[in-house]
């Protein structure tokens, strides 16, 4: 197969550093490339997605959900049918809820390649990702939230951001992005939390906007060892990836927000 030649991050003794080396081209199936990306041990998923077949792993935490989860999984069903966007798994990680949301969202697995992991207590939304990061196989990672703030339709540009960076973040506040029915409270707030956030390197980053994307290795890594398991993970997150040196791609959305939503830094 032809060889090109690309930037790599790797990890040494010394902490990650950068160099050019031989890589292979782009797949052209799925066979010539059976893991998507390179060995994790590697690479630590710095390399763009774009030189390889790319499998989606779709996680959608959810609690008490059995309202508002039904429509978005309907336009997540239409958006997979008319999509040429490999999802090869959508992982509905019910968080201990109180309310039929696991089964209302496994009426939907005959549309979608779907899965339901019921927790057996509600432990927050960071343990339900968790969870979710430790069971997908895709080689892209992506979160959504199930009250359908942000709609399927956004996926493509998220995996833009990932085909230049490991890690792509929804960001509510850039150029480009467009914001229905935003609260003044939630808005002020946010922007305590983001200028607060500003002192720790994550200026810029929409830290908790419930839209992230991850190479696998790197969702891996920075959730194999999380201890925040409420609204703060996301921060947590962020902060690790800062850490590791994983760069971070913003990307402009459309976001909706939804009421019946708790109140957080958003």
């Amino acid at each position: 197969m032809e060889r090109t030649e690309t930037t790599v991050t790797i990890e040494t003794d010394r902490g990650f550093v950068k160099r050019r080396e031989p890589s292979l081209s782009r797949c052209i199936r799925r066979e010539q490339c059976p893991h998507g990306i390179l060995p994790e041990s590697r690479i630590h998923g710095f390399l763009t997605l774009s030189h390889f077949v790319v499998t989606i792993s779709l996680i959608i935490p959810a609690y008490n959900e059995e309202e508002r989860l039904p429509a978005f999984l309907e336009s997540l069903a239409r958006f997979h049918q008319i999509s040429k966007m490999t999802i090869a798994e959508v992982l509905v990680v019910d968080d201990g809820s109180s309310d039929q949301t696991s089964t209302v969202a496994a009426k939907f697995s005959g549309r979608l390649p779907l899965r339901v992991i019921r927790l057996p207590r509600n432990r927050g939304k960071g343990a339900a990702v968790q969870t979710g990061v430790e069971e997908s196989r895709g080689d892209a990672i992506i979160f959504m939230d199930a009250d359908g703030a942000t709609g399927p339709e956004e996926l493509p540009k998220l995996l833009a951001g990932l085909e230049r960076k490991p890690i792509a973040v929804g960001n509510r506040w850039m150029r480009g992005s467009i914001v229905a029915d935003r609260e003044i409270l939630r808005a002020f707030s946010g922007w305590v939390y983001r200028t607060y956030m500003g002192f720790f390197g994550l200026a810029g980053v929409d830290t908790m906007c419930g839209f992230k994307g991850f190479h696998r290795d790197a969702a891996k890594r920075l959730f194999s060892s999380l201890t925040e398991e409420r609204w703060l993970f996301d921060t947590e997150v962020m902060l690790r990836a800062r850490r590791h040196g994983m760069p971070i791609e913003n990307v402009p959305i459309s976001w909706t927000s939804k009421h019946g939503s708790k109140l957080k830094f958003s």
